[in-house]
């Protein structure tokens, strides 16, 4: 015959408790092992979105510049044409600017 079981106040036997105790060492090995996959995951996740944001900004960047050279030649342009019109009406340029500063110190003064 083998061991007898002998049952202890929780109704747990002797033989069980070690099997359980297999278990949950099992178990805490199997949720170390997914937390550290977890973690994995997590960190290539992370190098992907920064690899990606990085893509991003750069092509912001490139936007960025063709804009600001598109509003560059723009403004060449506007400025040309005002600077022609000052030329070809200066009295009534100044009226214009006159007004425009005068609307502009009521609004400030408000």
């Amino acid at each position: 015959m083998g061991r007898p079981q002998i049952q202890n106040k929780g109704g747990v036997k002797e033989g069980d408790r070690s099997r359980g105790s297999d278990d949950v060492s099992d178990t805490r090995e199997a949720v170390q092992d997914q937390f550290a996959a977890l973690g994995s995951d997590a960190a290539e996740l992370g190098r992907v979105v920064s690899q990606a944001v990085k893509a991003e900004l750069s092509h912001l960047r490139e936007k960025g510049v063709q804009v600001k050279h598109r509003l560059e030649e723009n403004l060449g342009d506007v400025e040309g044409t005002v600077s022609d019109a000052v030329r070809s009406s200066p009295i009534r340029s100044l009226a214009i600017a006159a007004g425009v500063g005068l609307v502009i110190g009521m609004i400030a003064r408000r």
